[in-house]
């Protein structure tokens, strides 16, 4: 007997099915909204993933080391002995003769004849410190003036600027080893210290800029040792004075953290804020360069034996260091911010504070330095500036 066909059950099935599809695709698009939505209000904690991918993209395809053209190369008159230092987003240069501030384009907005014997250029991203190196003349200028200039009684051995224009001078002395006078920003004398405990090599100003430490070098049973003394404009007291570093030191830093480090020819030393002695670390090799960031100590290293460079990096404790073999002749480094950039033969490396390599881009044999300013490196040659475009 031929079974009896049920229309009635078979249009409530598929109207079962057609409200079972409706209801999974009423899900799947209040899934697709929640999650937009999701996305959309937490944008700001993954967006800078992608914007990193986009950038390691064009900092592969666009870091390809051609040459700046327009005004570039930039030729200098006073040959390979000149300085370079960043004015905001300007750049400035002194040579034997002239004082000459640039647009990051290389176009000329200031120049400035000087008479200096000896001249020499600090900078602290506003202002220009130039001062006469064993002569008695400085100045502090703008972008667009002169603030002040000054004649000394005595020979200037080195000076320093702070990054509120105050200026740590350290000259010669009849009666002491040196004297360090520290400068307002319009020149006045607000501070000063006549060393007799041996002889001043550097001075780094607070974060705060409300005082400096300073760094001397003595002989001590015919070793050489290095001290930190910090000191406190309102203050004629010396805070505090480090334990010796058996080393002959060349610069000092302050970190972001309060921690000092102590560069010296065999080893680099840090101390805490309150000059407690920290540890160092011995260098294995010849020190070719140095430089220090924030947050790190960037060391450069020759191994003439192996024929091989190789740097090492010193984060904000001296525990925490990394080691990088370079597989070339390394020329210099500089430090910016968490990043370290070094100039070789063939190529400038750029690394990050734990030492993984970011990326690199080819340059002639052409440089003895560089100096990095926003997305642009400047090449610093024998009587000529270059510049490449540099996205890291």
């Amino acid at each position: 007997m031929a079974q009896e066909f049920d229309l009635k059950g078979l249009q409530k099935q598929r109207r079962a099915k057609k409200r079972k599809r409706f209801f999974k695709k009423l899900i799947v698009v209040l899934i697709i909204i929640s999650v937009g939505a999701i996305l959309y209000y937490t944008r700001d904690n993954w967006l800078p993933f992608f914007d990193g991918i986009a950038t390691k993209y064009l900092t592969a395809t666009q870091n390809d080391g051609e040459l700046a053209e327009g005004k570039f190369p930039l030729k200098i008159s006073g040959g390979s002995d000149y300085q370079i230092g960043t004015l905001e987003n300007y750049f400035s240069v002194v040579d034997d003769t002239h004082f000459y501030i640039y647009t990051s384009d290389g176009k000329l907005t200031l120049d400035k004849q000087h008479n200096y014997s000896n001249p020499v250029l600090r900078t602290n991203s506003k202002k220009a410190l130039i001062y006469d190196l064993g002569g008695k003349k400085l100045s502090l200028e703008s972008k667009y003036k002169n603030i002040y200039t000054k004649t000394l009684d005595d020979n200037i051995l080195f000076a320093r600027l702070s990054s509120d224009d105050k200026a740590a001078v350290i000259t010669t002395s009849d009666k002491f080893l040196c004297v360090m006078t520290i400068y307002d920003s319009s020149g006045e004398a607000i501070y000063t210290w006549k060393c007799t405990e041996g002889r001043i090599i550097d001075v780094d100003f607070t974060n705060s800029n409300e005082g400096c430490i300073v760094t001397t070098i003595d002989a001590n049973g015919g070793q050489m040792i290095s001290n930190v003394h910090k000191f406190i404009f309102t203050s004629d007291k010396k805070v505090w004075t480090s334990q010796n570093a058996d080393t002959l030191a060349i610069s000092s830093y302050i970190l972001n953290n309060g921690n000092i480090a102590v560069i010296g020819d065999t080893k680099c030393a840090y101390y805490s804020k309150d000059g407690t002695y920290i540890g160092s670390y011995t260098y294995k090799d010849e020190l070719v360069d140095y430089s220090c960031s924030d947050t790190a100590a960037a060391l450069l290293f020759r191994n003439e034996e192996r024929r091989k460079s190789n740097a090492v990096i010193i984060n904000d404790i001296v525990n925490d260091i990394k080691e990088i073999e370079i597989q070339d002749n390394a020329k210099c480094l500089n430090t910016e911010r968490d990043s370290i950039f070094i100039l070789t033969d063939s190529e400038i490396q750029e690394y990050s504070n734990i030492g993984t390599k970011l990326t690199s881009v080819p340059v002639k044999d052409d440089y003895y330095d560089i100096h990095k300013l926003g997305q642009h490196i400047y090449l610093l040659g024998d009587a000529e500036i270059d510049r490449i475009d540099f996205l890291g």
